[in-house]
Order: C-alpha cells, then structure tokens, then sequence
C-alpha cells in the first residue's frame, strides 16, 4: 500500500535526530497532506514552497536537505494489496481542489489538463455540448479506475531485468518523484521505503550518491550492504542502500555543503 501516517512521523523523528546530532526531534515533519497538496497544484502548473515530497522542514536548520533532496516515503507493498482506492483518492482530490480554486486558478487548471489530452480525447470534448468539463473529465477517470483492478505488486529489483511488465512499483516511484524534483527545480531525490516486516531502505540516482561521496570522503564508513541497479525507463543508475547504514554514512554537514553549491 502507500507510505502510511505512522511512518512518516518515524521517519521525520528519526532525520530531526540525525541533522541535530541527537538534540531535538522537531526539524522535520509531514509535509501538508504528506505532499498531496504539492502533487495536485503540480498537476496544473504551480508551485507549492516547502511542500514537495512528503517531508517538510518545521525548523530552518532542515531546509538544506530539502534544497538537496525532495523526500518520498513508501511502506508495505507485498503484493497483495491494491493501489486503486488511492489512485481514485488522488482524482477526488482534484475535483475538491479544482472546486476550492479561485476563477484564475480554475482557467490555469482547465489550460493545463486540455494541453494534455489526446488528439481523439480533443475531438471528444469538442463534440459535446458546451465543450469541456473538468469535473466530468476527471469523473471520467474515476470510472475508468473502478473498473480496472490494478494490483500494486510486490517491490522487486529483478523484475527491472527479467519482466516486460510497464507496472514495475520502484520505476513508477522513481519516475513520480524525479518529475517533482524537475518541476520544483531541487537537486535530486531520494526514497526511503519499508516493506512488510523488512528493514527499511534508501534509494537514490547513482550521481547524487557520488555529489554526496566527494564530500564525505574524511567521514567514511563502509557500507556493505547496497545495490545498483540501472532502470530500463530511462532514469539512469540508482543505488538502494540499507537506511541506517547511510545514514550512519552520511552527515549532515556535507549536505549543508552540497546545498550551498546548488
């Protein structure tokens, strides 16, 4: 399933630690909506501060971080649960915002959404009466969602290599968050997951890794336990490390480092 409330705190707790050197647990905490919010007002081209990923900084001395990274957290997925209440959360969640939205808002929306619709989608809403609908496009998706049952998986690097299927959870992740990264112009990003009754996991692009170990090379632990896997959608390299490894790894001062250079 998705990321879950409880982990997210887990997480923000454990990262205020870690950035303070064990002094206070409250640097970082859920961003809004754990990132919905920024998600949606993606979708139509605006930016939201602060918000993206679904880790926020609630003290100044985290911002470094969130200038390197956007932060996705992920927990579960083992294989027998299913995205699509999700998936039709996520489309109420626009009608709801499309509806909250002031008159510019909603023409910035409508702008958005029409530039991305397919030619026979076009030809579509020209034919009907009164042209396009927002609301009843994405009520559209709604029912298109609910009729499709689509399985969320299991999390596998292998399937990466040896299957074809075009639902692979790592790649959709990877490319969700890359695409966050882009739009709200951060340097990178990274994916902290836990799968049932696993341990939890760091993913990152192999580059930021190497920005990273430029330098950490006077505060090096060796982490051995790590894969690097090459994604076949054109994302390039990324490295999935155990967490408490690379956090043990890395410190915070060379990411308040890399984050002045960006």
């Amino acid at each position: 399933m998705a990321k879950g409330s409880n982990f997210e705190r887990e997480i923000s707790k454990e990262l205020s630690l870690w950035a303070s050197d064990n002094q206070t647990d409250a640097i970082f905490w859920r961003s809004e909506q754990s990132g919905g919010r920024a998600t949606i007002r993606a979708k139509h081209g605006l930016k939201t501060p602060n918000s993206a990923g679904d880790i926020a900084f609630i003290d100044p001395i985290g911002k470094p971080l969130l200038d390197v990274f956007v932060l996705e957290l992920k927990k579960g997925y083992g294989g027998k649960k299913k995205l699509k209440k999700q998936v039709i959360k996520d489309l109420i969640s626009d009608i709801t915002f499309y509806k909250t939205s002031d008159k510019k808002e909603q023409k910035t929306i409508i702008s958005n959404t029409k530039q991305k619709l397919t030619l026979k989608q076009k030809q579509t809403w020209n034919s009907k009466k009164g042209g396009f609908d927002y609301c009843e496009y994405i009520m559209s998706k709604i029912y298109k969602e609910i009729n499709r049952s689509k399985d969320s998986g299991r999390i596998s690097v292998l399937d990466i290599v040896d299957s074809d299927t075009k639902n692979n959870i790592l790649i959709d992740w990877v490319t969700k968050v890359n695409e966050e990264a882009v739009f709200h112009e951060i340097m990178s990003w990274m994916v902290i997951f836990r799968r049932d009754n696993r341990k939890k996991c760091v993913m990152l692009p192999v580059e930021a890794f190497n920005i990273l170990n430029k330098v950490q090379r006077d505060n090096f632990i060796f982490i051995n336990k790590f894969i690097k896997v090459n994604m076949k959608s054109g994302i390039g390299e990324v490295y999935i490390f155990d967490y408490i490894d690379f956090f043990k790894w890395l410190d915070f001062k060379s990411i308040k480092q890399v984050a002045r250079g960006t």
